[in-house]
């Protein structure tokens, strides 16, 4: 039997071999192999000699793929945020910012917005509070005097209506800061309250 040696291994194989026995390397196919091979053969032939660049290729074609797939998702994500942050308005920072050095009638603004808060704490059902007629009646510097009525139900469910003075102070370089007397900030009164009433609202406070 003539034997030649396989290109890979080195080792003898008969020439009619098909594969190396030894190494199993399937390109070694003598002359006389190539003669019987059935169509089915050579095509698993065809099939084991793709080319590792070839898968390769294959291979960064779906890496490719899927990458792309990430961005879009990505997009649409960044798209929704972005439309949600503006039906929801400005963000947190940017209201934050807004009370810095705040003119006179943004501080009014918030000193009510204050005095409804300070009210709430002192109601027996707050998330019932409806509020009407706030104002603020006096001012010095930093301090307000707010005035408000407010229908609010009762320890027993009724619904009734009264009149609160509240006294507190604001920051003016931060509006977002409030202080107040939790003893005497606020005090029902008459609807209008009366000069007296509000006199003595003032001294409680330490009205400057």
């Amino acid at each position: 039997m003539s034997l030649v040696n396989c290109k890979t291994c080195g080792k003898k194989v008969s020439r009619n071999a098909t594969s190396c026995p030894h190494c199993g390397e399937p390109e070694f196919i003598s002359p006389c192999a190539q003669k019987t091979l059935t169509p089915r053969d050579a095509s698993s032939y065809d099939d084991d000699r793709k080319t590792a660049p070839a898968k390769k290729e294959e291979l960064k074609g779906w890496q490719i793929a899927v990458v792309l797939i990430i961005g879009l998702v990505a997009v649409i994500a960044y798209a929704f945020n972005s439309y949600s942050s503006g039906r929801r308005g400005p963000s947190e920072s940017s209201a934050r910012s807004a009370y810095k050095n705040p003119s006179a009638s943004d501080l009014n603004f918030y000193a009510r917005s204050a005095a409804e808060k300070i009210v709430k704490g002192k109601l027996k059902a707050p998330a019932t509070a409806s509020f009407s007629n706030m104002k603020v009646i006096a001012k010095s510097y930093d301090q307000f005097l707010v005035q408000t009525t407010v229908d609010a139900q009762n320890s027993f469910g009724a619904t009734i209506r009264s009149t609160y003075l509240v006294v507190l102070r604001i920051d003016p370089t931060d509006a977002s800061k409030y202080f107040h007397n939790p003893q005497y900030a606020v005090q029902e009164v008459s609807q209008p309250p009366t000069p007296e009433e509000i006199q003595a609202m003032k001294l409680l406070n330490g009205w400057k």
